[in-house]
């Protein structure tokens, strides 16, 4: 880095220095007020790797965190536009206990002796909106992600004096509410795999694919190495794409 610092400055000195000494009778000439701008400019996300759903908790089975975002940055395509874009994400160090992304799933359903009962099998779908601008511009787009394995997640016992709900540990505040499982219990869920989400299809991210009647508790994968892949950039230069991706709970496993 000092290197470049020293060399940008190199640079400039010998371009100022090059116009040399301007005459007394030629300072009239001198325009003082630039008229020729360069743009500066940054975009600061914060970094909690992990948002909060509004429950219910308590009595259910709820996703309780998915990640907050995903960033990708800013890209650059030629002016003819620019095939196979392939952008890593932003701002989310899967090292760093408050930027990673975890996607949390707590069953605490009630037994009722017939239809419900904890440890039974469930599943989460996520659905990408796909890319556009403000305007309505669409980019053709697919996201891929890494899911990890099954981790253990305890939700606490923190009870909200209003809503009488639990007050969920947060993960990305306190590593120790996510524990290893065993193999034999991480063999019951989906995890350790790559999922690529296209526009509008809903895909199966994570699930309890084998009951575990009467099993109740949280569960959690990390979501990490997303990317975001754009065939074809032709039309994109000059504007800001957003989505979003919409994370679905059934009480099924497919």
């Amino acid at each position: 880095m000092k290197k470049m610092i020293l060399a940008a400055l190199l640079v400039s000195t010998a371009t100022l220095s090059f116009a040399g000494n301007a005459h007394a009778d030629e300072m009239d000439k001198i325009v003082n007020n630039p008229k020729e701008k360069t743009e500066v400019g940054i975009n600061f996300k914060t970094n909690d790797g992990s948002l909060q759903t509004e429950g219910p908790f308590k009595g259910h089975l709820a996703v309780v965190f998915n990640p907050t975002r995903f960033h990708f940055g800013s890209g650059k395509v030629a002016a003819a536009g620019s095939n196979n874009l392939i952008f890593d994400q932003e701002g989310a160090d899967a090292t760093v206990q408050a930027e990673k992304q975890f996607l949390v799933v707590n069953d605490d359903r009630e037994a009722n002796g017939t239809t419900v009962n904890p440890g039974q099998e469930w599943h989460v779908t996520a659905t990408f909106s796909g890319l556009k601008t403000s305007a309505g511009d669409d980019l053709a787009s697919t996201i891929k992600l890494k899911t990890g394995v099954a981790q253990g997640y305890a939700i606490g016992s923190a009870i909200d004096p209003v809503t009488q709900d639990y007050i969920p540990a947060n993960p990305n505040a306190d590593a120790t509410v996510i524990t290893d499982l065993a193999s034999t219990e991480q063999a019951n869920f989906d995890g350790g795999s790559e999922v690529t989400l296209t526009k509008d299809s809903a895909v199966t991210v994570f699930g309890r694919k084998t009951a575990d009647p009467g099993k109740k508790g949280g569960v959690a994968t990390q979501i990490t190495d997303v990317q975001l892949l754009i065939p074809d950039g032709t039309g994109a230069a000059g504007k800001t794409f957003t989505g979003d991706i919409t994370w679905a709970l059934a009480d099924t496993y497919k």
